[in-house]
């Protein structure tokens, strides 16, 4: 669920990249933030039964791809960039291998994915 924008930290548009270097700085690190249209986006925490009903379907989505080698599966605290301005933290996401690739972000340390697979939210 989205809440209010971050409006009082950052008010002109930003970038995916901006928005990376952002969401890696130490005051962040422990915040669920999204980019919609260069506006910054706080989400609401999980709450429990999400995140064991999220851990389910991680097990059981990434048997099937490791089983498959079809690439990777990712957390909740994965970016995936969907444009210049957007990054979305699926509750669960897919990287296939013959699609996308997994880069290690320089800023912030987080994975984050360039490349097209699935998402779950």
């Amino acid at each position: 669920m989205r809440q209010a924008m971050v409006a009082a930290e950052r008010t002109q548009s930003m970038t995916a990249e901006e928005f990376f270097a952002f969401a890696s700085l130490p005051e962040n690190r422990d915040r669920r933030l999204e980019l919609e249209d260069g506006e910054i986006v706080e989400m609401a925490l999980v709450r429990n039964v999400n995140g064991v009903i999220c851990g389910w379907v991680i097990f059981f989505v990434n048997a099937i791809v490791i089983e498959n080698d079809l690439g990777y599966v990712t957390t909740p605290d994965t970016g995936y960039r969907i444009g210049l301005k957007t990054v979305r933290q699926p509750d669960v996401g897919f990287i296939s291998k013959s699609r996308g690739q997994v880069e290690q972000s320089r800023v912030s340390g987080r994975a984050r994915s360039g490349g097209r697979g699935g998402v779950a939210e």
